[in-house]
C-alpha cells in the first residue's frame, strides 16, 4: 500500500535566469501534517502551484497518492483541495453558490448538509446568501478554505490560510484544521505565523534558496538548533563576576544562551552568588530563532 500522500522528486522551476526551485525532494506520509516555512521568495507558492497543476515545472516529478501527476492530472487534482494565497472568487455569486458550483466542477452531487457543515465551521453560515464582493478580506479567505474542502479531498494544501484573519477566528480555524487532521486528512501548510506551524504541524520543512534545508519535528528543531536564554536580575549595586556564557545587557542584568551542558557551571555560580541575585528567568528556545538561522543571509 502506498504510504506517501505527496512525493516530490528533484523538483525544479526556472524563471528566465532565476532558479525558484533547485531540485526539491519532499515526502509527506498519508495523514501527516507538514508545515512548509520560508522567507518571501523562497519558492513555497511556486512549489504549491506546481503541485496544483497551475504552473508548469522545469524538471522533476510529483506523485499524488503514488500516481505520477503527469500521467493523470485530472485524477490527481480530484484528490487534492488547494487554498492558494490569491483569492479567486466570482464576485456575482453568493457564498453558498460558490461552494455548490465548485463541488459540481469536481463531479460531486449536491450535498446541502455538508455545505452547511463547512460554512458553519468557517463561521460563514449567517453570510451564506451574500455575494462574495460584499465579504471582508478575512471572510473571503475563510470561504476559500471551505471551497478547497467542498469536494472532500484526501489532501488539503493551505497557502497562508489565516493571513488577514483576526485572532479569534484564527483560533477557530486552527481547531477546524486539527479536526481535519485527526480524521486522517493529509495537510500541507505554508504560513508566516511561526506559532501556527509550531502549534499545528507534526513536521516542519524549511525552504530557502529553492532548496529544502531541514525537515524535522518542531521539538527536534528547537532542541537541535534553538537556544534557551537565561536572564539574571541582580540586586542593586551588586558586584559580581559572571560565568563566560553570560554578559551584561543592562546595569543590573546578565543574559546569555543557555543549554544543559552549562547547567552544572551555572548552578554552582548561582549558589555562590545567591545573595546578589534578585531573580532568574529562563526563556525556552523559539522557532523564530531556528527559522532565522536557516534563512538570515
Amino acid at each position: 500500500m502506498e504510504k506517501f500522500a505527496l512525493e516530490i522528486r528533484n523538483l525544479k522551476k526556472i524563471f528566465g535566469k532565476k532558479i525558484a526551485l533547485d531540485g526539491v525532494d519532499l515526502k509527506i506520509k498519508k495523514g501527516e501534517f507538514l508545515a512548509l516555512l520560508g522567507p518571501n521568495g523562497a519558492g513555497k507558492s511556486t512549489m504549491i502551484n506546481i503541485i496544483a497543476g497551475i504552473l508548469e515545472k522545469s524538471g522533476g516529478k510529483v506523485f499524488v497518492l503514488g500516481k505520477n501527476f503527469d500521467a493523470d492530472p485530472q485524477s490527481a487534482k480530484m484528490k487534492m483541495g488547494i487554498m492558494p494565497q490569491e483569492i479567486t472568487l466570482d464576485a456575482f455569486f453568493s457564498v453558498e453558490e460558490v461552494l455548490k458550483i465548485h463541488a459540481g466542477l469536481f463531479g460531486q452531487k449536491d450535498d446541502p448538509a455538508y455545505r452547511k457543515f463547512l460554512l458553519k465551521k468557517v463561521d460563514l453560515w449567517d453570510h451564506r446568501d451574500k455575494n462574495t464582493r460584499r465579504l471582508s478580506g478575512g471572510m473571503k479567505r475563510r470561504l476559500m478554505i471551505a471551497k478547497a474542502l467542498v469536494h472532500r479531498p484526501k489532501i488539503l494544501i493551505l497557502d497562508e490560510p489565516t493571513a488577514g484573519v483576526d485572532v479569534e477566528l484564527r483560533q477557530n480555524l486552527w481547531n477546524f484544521v486539527r479536526e481535519l487532521h485527526a480524521s486522517g486528512m493529509t495537510i500541507l501548510l505554508t504560513t508566516h505565523y511561526l506559532e501556527e506551524a509550531e502549534t499545528l504541524a507534526e513536521h516542519i520543512a524549511i525552504l530557502n534558496f529553492g532548496k529544502i534545508l531541514e525537515i524535522d519535528t518542531p521539538k527536534n528543531l528547537l532542541k537541535n538548533f534553538g537556544n534557551r536564554r537565561v536572564e539574571i536580575f541582580l540586586k542593586k549595586s551588586a558586584k559580581i563576576s559572571p560565568p563566560p556564557f553570560l554578559e551584561k545587557t543592562d546595569e543590573n542584568i546578565l543574559a546569555g544562551d543557555f543549554s544543559e551542558k552549562k547547567l552544572p557551571t551555572f548552578l554552582k555560580w548561582a549558589a555562590e552568588n545567591a545573595d546578589k541575585i534578585a531573580d532568574i528567568k529562563i526563556r525556552e528556545a523559539r522557532l523564530e530563532e531556528v527559522f532565522l538561522k536557516f534563512t538570515k543571509k
